[in-house]
């Protein structure tokens, strides 16, 4: 097994160390992915933009250009080569219906497709052409996407009005907190992640590239082996701390701690937060071991809806839900986990606290020399991401966290 890289404290990591695909199944999509694009640019002949540059080279130029173009491609997101390869298939099959040249389409058929995306809600033709985009600047598939007309079919409707999504409530953060501590360490397993998504404010995909650093008194720090931001050209590592303690006081840091601990105990690679549950496609309830792999995404959804299936009963209904069904509220906090990282937000909003503040509670400090306070904030939910001090994150999100239990006391009946 290769030893993961853990960084010291305050150690600058150089980009030749940072792994761009830290997980063998996306290193593998990605390499299908490329190899499908290159064999488009070729498909392409005389009507691509970049064939014509490659097929003049000498023979040994030829192999330096493909290996060039490939490496450029290797370093980019599994997710933006998929969406490229899925955008040219989807276009494929609508020039075929439509008796269009796939290979050469004309600039009002590139209008056409996009046109056909309006159905699909307002902003979907916009990231229609921004694929299309992506297949003429590194294929060279001439989309003409520098037109003004093709341009102002994906431009977003000025009626579309974006919404932010409600939170999660606290009942659900206080259930999930007290689970925590369950005899079953599966069901612990599942809810302590709920906990680092909802008090470090990041994405489960982030966190499942996090290890644990440090225990300290108040917070625990982690190391993420790749974030959002790029530099250039590569996503970069960041350190980020969460409090320790929740809303009732239960000690969810050293819980993190002790099962980081028992996860390198069993062997595992500890370049990843939570482990697969096995038996395969068993459900919460019949899990026995863990496996030496990571959790995909997919999966975790499908547990914990059986993880809030199962605390719905025990939870008020005016409480948690207000006036939706459980099974729509158990759905939109475990399809998403935005509406758990909207609870500090929020909560930092309600108490009118500074930008500043805003940004440091869900901020977290990049590795790398390179990273701006201004390409922080480029990062969706700009509130949330900025070059501040840990220690200042960690101690605000404490403080909002300590509001938040204060008011919960205030509404408790006088006998409680």
């Amino acid at each position: 097994m290769v030893a993961a890289f853990k960084p010291k404290r305050g150690q600058i990591i150089p980009s030749s160390t940072i792994p761009t695909h830290t997980d063998a199944k996306e290193m593998e999509a990605v390499r299908r992915s490329v190899s499908f694009l290159w064999s488009l640019l070729l498909a392409l002949a005389a009507n691509g933009l970049k064939w014509l540059g490659f097929v003049s080279l000498p023979a040994k130029l030829k192999d330096e250009y493909k290996d060039m173009w490939t490496s450029k491609l290797l370093d980019l997101p599994s997710a933006t080569l998929s969406a490229a390869v899925s955008r040219w298939i989807s276009w494929s099959s609508w020039a075929d219906q439509h008796g269009c040249p796939k290979h050469a389409p004309a600039t009002v058929h590139t209008m056409l497709y996009l046109n056909s995306f309006r159905e699909r809600g307002p902003t979907a033709a916009n990231g229609g052409c921004k694929q299309l985009r992506f297949l003429e600047v590194q294929v060279g598939v001439q989309f003409s996407t520098d037109s003004e007309d093709v341009r102002s079919c994906s431009k977003v409707a000025s009626t579309h009005v974006e919404q932010q999504v409600s939170p999660m409530r606290v009942v659900w953060w206080l259930a999930l907190e007290f689970l925590c501590g369950h005899a079953n360490e599966f069901v612990s397993a599942l809810a302590l992640t709920w906990m680092i998504i909802l008090m470090t404010v990041m994405r489960f995909v982030h966190v499942q590239r996090m290890t644990v650093l440090e225990l300290r008194d108040m917070s625990v720090e982690f190391f993420c082996s790749k974030g959002k931001s790029k530099i250039q050209g590569s996503r970069r590592p960041f350190y980020t701390r969460m409090p320790r303690r929740g809303i009732s006081g239960f000690d969810v840091g050293h819980k993190v701690y002790i099962f980081h601990q028992r996860k390198l105990q069993r062997g595992f690679n500890e370049n990843f937060w939570l482990p697969d549950f096995g038996p395969p496609r068993a459900c919460l309830g019949d899990c026995q071991v863990f496996l030496p792999t990571k959790m995909s995404q997919a999966k975790f959804v499908r547990l914990s809806a059986q993880l809030f299936t199962a605390l719905s009963p025990s939870i008020p209904v005016s409480l948690s839900t207000g006036t939706e069904s459980y099974e729509q509220t158990i759905k939109d906090n475990v399809g998403c986990t935005y509406k758990a990282r909207r609870v500090l937000p929020t909560v930092v909003d309600i108490m009118g606290c500074s930008t500043k503040e805003a940004i440091s509670v869900g901020g977290w400090r990049d590795s790398g020399d390179g990273a701006s306070v201004r390409e922080q904030r480029r990062l969706a939910m700009p509130t949330r991401y900025a070059d501040q001090e840990l220690e200042t994150s960690s101690l605000l999100k404490q403080e909002m966290i300590i509001s938040v239990r204060a008011a919960c006391i205030s509404c408790l009946p006088p006998s409680l």
